[in-house]
This record gives C-alpha cells, sequence and structure tokens, in this order.
C-alpha cells in the first residue's frame, strides 16, 4: 500500500506544477513514508483452474501426520476461496492416534471451520484435497456399500474409525456440489506440503 501511494503521489506531481502545492505534497509524501512497512504473505497459493473465479467456490487442502502409528500425532488444513485469498490455517494435536485418523480428522475440522467461517455452505461449491487414498476412496466409493448394508462392510463386520467415517459422511451433504481430489503426498504441492508444515510444527510445539 506504502509503495503504490508513493507511485500514485509522483504521478499526480508530474501534472501539477503550481508552487503552492508542492509543500501540500511533501507532507503527505512524509506521512506515507512513516506508514509502516506491510509485511510480504510467506505463502501465495494458486487454486484449481475449475473453480478459480467461480462464485461460490471453495477448495479445502487438507493433510494428517503421526509418529508411531499409533502414536502421537496432528493434521493440518487450510482454506482458499476462488480468489486464492486464505480464509484460515490451522492445526489440532493427539496424544495418541493413528495416521488415518489424522488424515480424516483434518478434512472434517476443515469443512467444520469452514462452514463456521462462511455461516453456511448450502450454496457453496468445495473441493477438497488430500494425499490420503484411505480418505478419498472411502467416502467416494467404500461408505456407500457400508451404509446399504447398516454401516458394515462386505465381511459384516463394522469399519475402522466408524464414528469418523459417519461424521465425514454427514458433513460432506452440506455444500451443495462437493468433490475431491487425491495428490500424491511428498511431491512438492505447495498447499499439501504446507499443510504438512503446519501439522509437524504443532508436533514440534506439543513436543513430541
Amino acid at each position: 500500500m506504502r509503495d503504490k501511494l508513493l507511485r500514485q503521489l509522483a504521478s499526480l506531481k508530474k501534472t501539477l506544477n503550481q508552487s503552492e502545492l508542492e509543500s501540500a505534497f511533501e507532507q503527505i509524501k512524509s506521512a506515507i513514508l512513516d506508514l509502516p512497512e506491510e509485511e510480504k504473505s510467506s505463502v501465495d497459493f494458486a487454486v484449481p483452474m475449475d473453480i478459480l473465479g467461480v462464485q461460490g467456490a471453495y477448495v479445502l487442502y487438507s493433510d494428517g501426520a503421526c509418529r508411531g502409528n499409533p502414536g502421537p500425532g496432528a493434521f493440518g488444513c487450510i482454506a482458499q476461496d476462488s480468489n486464492a485469498n486464505i480464509l484460515f490455517e490451522h492445526a489440532e494435536t493427539r496424544s495418541l492416534t493413528t495416521n488415518n485418523q489424522m488424515e480424516m480428522q483434518g478434512v472434517i475440522s476443515g469443512i467444520k471451520q469452514l462452514e463456521d467461517h462462511l455461516g453456511s455452505l448450502a450454496e457453496a461449491q468445495l473441493k477438497i484435497v488430500t494425499d490420503s487414498k484411505y480418505v478419498v476412496d472411502g467416502i467416494t466409493k467404500w461408505v456407500h456399500g457400508w451404509k446399504k448394508r447398516g454401516w458394515k462392510k462386505s465381511d459384516n463386520k463394522a469399519p475402522e474409525n466408524l464414528e469418523l467415517w459417519q461424521e465425514l459422511d454427514s458433513l460432506v451433504t452440506r455444500p451443495a456440489k462437493i468433490t475431491f481430489e487425491w495428490v500424491k503426498g511428498h511431491a512438492g504441492h505447495p498447499q499439501n506440503e504446507h499443510c504438512d508444515q503446519l501439522a509437524n510444527q504443532a508436533l514440534d510445539h506439543e513436543g513430541y
């Protein structure tokens, strides 16, 4: 903002030659220079092309981490709107959990926080991006069959992490349109790497 104001001021000054304005311009310039420097954002993430600029579209990135399986774990998630603005980023830890549980908790928490942030997801288009095939395959393929069998697998046993699957299933009905996308983990995907960093920083902070 400060640099932009200075450029605009310089441009205006070229068009005005009145001597009585020289002092005013110098005073304005001095005031602008006294403004604090703006901090540069440490992250600048592009959003997927299929939601770029689409009104009411959002993307949620999530990643889980576990030190030991089971062991202490954490998840990190970030949400962006269709103009690439970061709406929030968040991380939480658990003292004893599994990697799959953290992958699921990251998505669950992210959806809830986005809903709180927006007030409602009823008209939203939401893309969820994760490096967990467990989450993507579970919610897009397995859950339908489990529900038809009364939340039982084909062997008539309850799925692992049943309560989390039921919670996630109830949440993905909130947006008007929702899609899931898998990305390869630790392969340089900017938002996925950032979520991994958030999770591991949270674990470090708790001394795990």
